[in-house]
């Protein structure tokens, strides 16, 4: 059989046998952009904050989170998020000085066995600042083969 290499989401490569039936990648995603009737989503001092979630079938995926954090405080606060899935997740931490904003990338790699969620949440794990999320995508793409190395 002829070997046909595709070049899918996020630059996955497939090995696919021609003949053979087509190969189905599923994609979940969760946004709110800047200037969304909800409005920006505080961040607080006390405790973590879901931003956004995700409700994932059993299965491989790479999930992706991006933020753009705001300080309109004159004390500096600092941004730290975590994107949890499964048992997997991936942290950052940003010092956010008054007055100024940050972008944050977070990537997670995880097999679910069962259904499960991708979860990410945020808290201002300083003394000062006030922190909120004007932006976030959270990106789940589902993939056919994992291979941790």
């Amino acid at each position: 059989m002829k070997r046909v290499i595709l070049f899918g989401l996020l630059g996955i490569v497939v090995l696919v046998e021609s003949g053979c039936a087509p190969i189905a990648f599923s994609a979940f995603s969760r946004y709110q952009e800047v200037g969304d009737a909800k409005g920006p989503i505080p961040v607080p001092t006390s405790a973590f904050v879901t931003i956004g979630s995700l409700a994932l079938p059993a299965g491989s995926y790479v999930v992706t989170a991006s933020l753009y954090f705001t300080n309109d405080s004159p004390d500096p606060g600092i941004a730290y998020c975590t994107l949890l899935v499964g048992d997997r997740n991936a942290q950052a931490l940003n010092s956010e000085p008054a007055g100024q904003a940050v972008s944050q990338a977070l990537t997670v790699a995880s097999q679910l066995s069962t259904r499960g969620i991708a979860t990410l949440k945020c808290r201002n794990n300083g003394v000062g600042g006030n922190l909120s999320v004007e932006t976030f995508n959270l990106n789940a793409v589902q993939v056919l083969t994992l291979m941790f190395q």
